[in-house]
């Protein structure tokens, strides 16, 4: 049995999307016999009581007000001391580290304390000191992509044949009859898009038929709102902090969402649609997936309105070999049944070949 700690950061402003993953890799390694726990730093909506729930111990850094990726790079040595304080009486087998905020500079003072490092990113934007890392994500140079970032002894993960999805995408379901569109923003929305899609949906409503599902997290500052509005359409569920979110997908006849993880939880349900960025790091993703057709991405944000939402679905509407000629493109970048056969945990177990117990 190996000990793992997970050093993840959740916060009203990074949203969840990084512990999110951290929990399926800990839900796997759990299944192995691995003892797992995490490090996170408190903060506004940070999801240790999520975690917990998940059924692994949280140890708690300090508070911070401000946002974490920006504090982090300020105050990484106090991050350092805080973190070694909690490792300091054990030795950890493996580290998994999933920060953007977080670089050579701090893993190499931590590896006097743990046995080995892996390291999830998708930045390929500073250097790492690990001996594993994960880049889930399809970029056309990814052979290279971290090529001066890491050392040669680094083994890559890399590309969504390696994607961490829960148990719960490798099933079937049961689909809707009824035309339906499936919407989610992740954890946070900070630019509020879920209202946006929903207000253009409920215009596109009036003039035909079709369901809605809503997804929030719990921490959505704007989820009662969202919430109300889902309940003055005519055919619109909403639904906050789920834990069946295969199940719902599979429902929809195609999606409305953000890039990021959802991107390969769609994936991996067939599901089909069009995509809105809110963060910088989803947009080099989305454009490679936009360029190979497999998706059709709106833009960021900032420049997507109700009408180009309103117009692009109705497009879908009245050209559904569309979302045909997405999903076959999309099964070109990634192999299913390969995914489900877990991978990444031959890779870990390679890594971790040579440790003593």
């Amino acid at each position: 049995m190996w000990k793992v700690i997970i050093r993840v950061d959740a916060s009203q402003d990074i949203g969840s999307g990084h512990v999110m993953r951290c929990l399926t890799l800990a839900h796997q390694l759990q299944n192995c016999g691995h003892q797992v726990k995490f490090i996170c730093r408190e903060a506004d909506g940070d999801l240790e009581n999520y975690i917990r729930e998940q059924g692994f111990e949280v140890r708690l850094l300090p508070y911070i007000k401000s946002n974490i990726w920006e504090w982090m790079k300020e105050n990484y040595k106090q991050d350092v001391n805080e973190t070694t304080q909690l490792l300091k009486n054990e030795m950890i087998d493996l580290l998994i580290v999933d920060h953007y905020s977080i670089d050579e500079k701090w893993e190499k003072v931590l590896s006097k304390y743990v046995k080995k490092i892996m390291v999830i990113d998708d930045l390929a934007n500073r250097r790492h000191h690990c001996d594993l890392l994960l880049d889930q994500n399809y970029y056309k140079n990814k052979e290279i992509r971290y090529q001066k970032y890491i050392s040669n002894e680094t083994i890559q993960c890399l590309g969504p044949n390696f994607m961490l999805v829960r148990e719960e995408f490798y099933a079937s379901y049961s689909t809707n009859q009824q035309p339906t569109i499936f919407i989610f923003f992740g954890s946070v929305d900070q630019t509020n898009e879920t209202l946006k899609v929903l207000k253009a949906l409920g215009k596109l409503q009036k003039k035909r038929f079709f369901h809605i599902i809503t997804v929030v997290g719990s921490i959505n500052p704007k989820r009662y709102e969202i919430e109300a509005y889902c309940q003055s359409l005519s055919s619109c569920e909403f639904h906050c902090q789920v834990d069946n979110m295969a199940e719902l997908m599979a429902k929809a006849h195609f999606s409305i969402t953000s890039g990021g993880t959802i991107t390969w939880e769609r994936a991996m349900m067939g599901l089909m649609g069009i995509v809105i960025t809110v963060a910088d790091n989803q947009i080099e993703l989305t454009e490679n997936l936009n360029e190979q057709q497999a998706i059709c991405y709106l833009g960021e944000s900032i420049q997507v309105s109700e009408e180009m939402i309103y117009n692009q679905v109705l497009e879908i509407f009245q050209k559904p070999n569309l979302l045909k000629t997405w999903q076959v493109n999309m099964n070109k970048i990634f192999n299913k049944e390969y995914v489900m056969k877990k991978p990444l945990l031959e890779k870990i177990n390679e890594v971790m070949a040579d440790v003593r117990y």
